[in-house]
């Protein structure tokens, strides 16, 4: 029979919030008939009006965010009649996850259709017409008190922008934390830093940028 492999990583298969998985098998017809589950998994059953066994096809379907809460599909049990035929082949004709089919990515490997999971939490940033930059220090070299840092943010990202020193000694968190789409600006207290040559680092989302800071008192 052919295997279904889910796989685990940082991504896991449990955390991809799929609640509905169909799964159609096709064998020779009058070969095989569905009668439970191992486990007794809730959320398992056959599909009504698909459990075509003269025609050898049947599709079985989970309900419910529990279906792969160990990172496992269900293991139906089967009854095999062999009258007519000496072996006979179990095939996985289709898969399918509902809303979810976007984010999980199909391989066959060995005899198996693996699936690895591409998103764990399947979020939808909001996505605006702002691209993630740093606004060029002006003036540079800075001589007053309070630096003004102007930046933009594509979507809502972790973001963190810092000052760094010549030595690549951290000596100022300008922000660290969610950060929402669109336009910002911070201004700093920089009276206490000493003349010289600094970085200012964002990063943010995908996005990370270094820009050259100099101080001069």
């Amino acid at each position: 029979m052919t295997k279904i492999i889910l796989t685990e990583g940082f991504y896991t298969f449990a955390n991809a919030k799929i609640a509905t998985a169909d799964i159609t098998l096709t064998f020779p017809p009058r070969s095989l008939r569905i009668v439970g589950f191992n486990n007794n998994p809730a959320g398992w059953s056959v599909v009504p009006g698909t459990d075509k066994y003269n025609e050898g096809r049947v599709t079985i379907r989970g309900v419910g965010l529990n279906i792969t809460a160990d990172g496992r599909f269900a293991s139906p049990r089967v009854e095999i009649m062999l009258s007519e035929f000496d072996d006979f082949d179990v095939k996985i004709e289709s898969v399918t996850f509902g809303s979810r089919d976007c984010c999980i990515r199909p391989t066959f490997v060995d005899g198996g259709i693996q699936y690895e999971v591409c998103a764990q939490t399947l979020r939808q940033p909001k996505i605006s017409g702002t691209q993630f930059s740093i606004a060029p220090i002006s003036p540079n070299p800075f001589t007053g008190d309070h630096l003004k840092i102007d930046y933009s943010v594509g979507f809502d990202a972790e973001t963190t922008i810092q000052i760094y020193n010549s030595n690549g000694d951290l000596v100022r968190t300008v922000f660290d934390g969610q950060q929402k789409e669109g336009k910002h600006s911070e201004n700093v207290n920089v009276s206490d830093l000493a003349s010289g040559a600094y970085s200012i680092i964002m990063i943010s989302g995908p996005f990370e940028e270094r820009q050259a800071l100099i101080i001069v008192k």
